[in-house]
């Protein structure tokens, strides 16, 4: 095999012809902002309401990308999928006003590691994942996008995945619709203290969280 600086060859020894080599990468685009914008029925509109829950399918992207992120941290090690696709926007290079139609690059999603977790992991009898919901609401989703404008032009230096992150929370006695079905979302004046005062605490591990899991009956969190 030949590398000529541009163009990598395959020679025949045998007629001494050259192959052009191609390799090809898949990808797949998914933009952190957009995948959580509310569908336009959804409106705070007398006779409409406000949220909506979907249940994503395995093989959907969204389920991949949110299985990989779980499984890769449930057994406490810190998640090895790679270089965060946020890190594509050096500090000051997103445009605010053009946030839906810039995408966070592509995130090229590996298999999803340790598949046996997602059908139950062997010989340990320990859990499985047997659905992941997403959670539209078009009120908190409004106020997430203003807040994350104010953070982007308050900190210009910064690194989108140093502003934005997808974290794991878990709720323990609180039923998480009492969560997603509010205009609020998360409301810290319900909080209780933990290490560092009253506040609402996320974790980048998912086994950190699952340990703080609503428990929905038969073991199931």
């Amino acid at each position: 095999m030949e590398n000529n600086g541009e163009s990598t060859f395959m020679v025949n020894p045998h007629s001494q012809s050259r192959l052009r080599v191609r390799s090809e990468v898949s990808t797949t685009t998914w933009d952190y902002l957009t995948t959580f914008k509310p569908p336009a029925h959804l409106s705070l509109d007398a006779g409409h309401s406000f949220f909506e829950i979907i249940e994503l399918s395995p093989g959907n992207i969204e389920f991949e990308f949110v299985a990989n992120l779980f499984t890769s941290t449930f057994y406490g090690r810190k998640q090895q999928a790679g270089r965060s696709p946020l890190s594509n926007f050096p500090p000051g290079t997103f445009n605010v006003n053009n946030y839906g139609n810039a995408g966070f690059g592509a995130i090229n999603l590996p298999q999803v590691p340790q598949p046996a977790l997602i059908g139950g992991v062997p010989g340990q009898g320990r859990g499985k994942i047997t659905k992941i919901e997403k959670v539209y609401n078009c009120v908190v989703y409004e106020k997430f996008i203003t807040e994350f404008k104010r953070m982007l032009k308050k900190y210009p230096n910064f690194k989108i995945e140093d502003i934005l992150k997808h974290l794991f929370h878990g709720t323990r006695e609180t039923a998480p619709n009492l969560i997603y079905e509010t205009e609020t979302g998360f409301d810290q004046r319900f909080s209780n203290s933990g290490m560092y005062g009253r506040g609402i605490y996320f974790a980048d591990n998912s086994q950190y969280s699952s340990a703080y899991g609503h428990a929905v009956g038969r073991g199931g969190f």
